[in-house]
């Protein structure tokens, strides 16, 4: 199991904070976060492909709360690898509120994640991002290992970690999973109500 040995979320410091899973009520909020550490260009990037139109992995989708405010989200995402389209999962966006950074809520969100994504039987997760950042928890470069994501100009960001024996061996080209229909995306796109805005 992963942990967090630089900085220990659950210390008195971190009393203040808590993860739930992310819901409807507050995926407009979420947005919002992404927009104003990512920027809305954040969109056009190559890994946008393989989200668009497709639903999320609810039970991967985790925001963090400080202080009661919305300080930080992840999203987990189902693709499919190499001529045999072996499922896996895209990681990200991983975000913490500017004012938050730096006091442990992304690793938090990371090991609470990858935690759950290991016992929940997936056997693959992909990222796109800073290998010195994700190193820490068990991601490798993805380009040696014969991975690839279409448009990517960056390879070298590509990172793999293999949550099962065998994964590094069956490398090959990221491809989008069928998209859902618009009743499936809705969940995402309810209004927040005006009390906990």
């Amino acid at each position: 199991m992963l942990t967090n040995q630089t900085r220990n979320p659950l210390s008195v410091e971190a009393t203040k904070r808590h993860l739930e899973l992310e819901t409807p009520v507050i995926s407009t909020r979420v947005e919002r976060l992404y927009d104003d550490v990512f920027g809305v260009g954040r969109r056009h990037k190559a890994s946008y492909t393989f989200r668009d139109s497709i639903a999320q992995s609810r039970d991967l989708s985790w925001v963090a709360y400080e202080e009661g405010e919305l300080a930080g989200a992840i999203r987990y995402w189902p693709i499919a690898v190499g001529p045999s389209k072996r499922p896996a999962l895209l990681l990200g966006p991983l975000a913490v509120a500017s004012h938050r950074a730096g006091r442990g809520l992304g690793s938090l969100l990371m090991i609470k994640t990858l935690n759950l994504a290991a016992r929940l039987g997936h056997s693959m997760i992909l990222l796109v991002g800073d290998p010195g950042f994700y190193r820490r928890f068990g991601f490798l470069p993805a380009s040696p290992w014969g991975f690839s994501m279409p448009g990517e100009t960056r390879p070298e960001r590509l990172q793999l970690l293999p949550l099962r024996q065998g994964q590094l061996t069956c490398g090959g080209e990221i491809e989008r999973v069928q998209p859902v229909s618009a009743t499936v995306l809705a969940w995402r796109h309810q209004p927040v109500p005006a009390g906990r805005r």
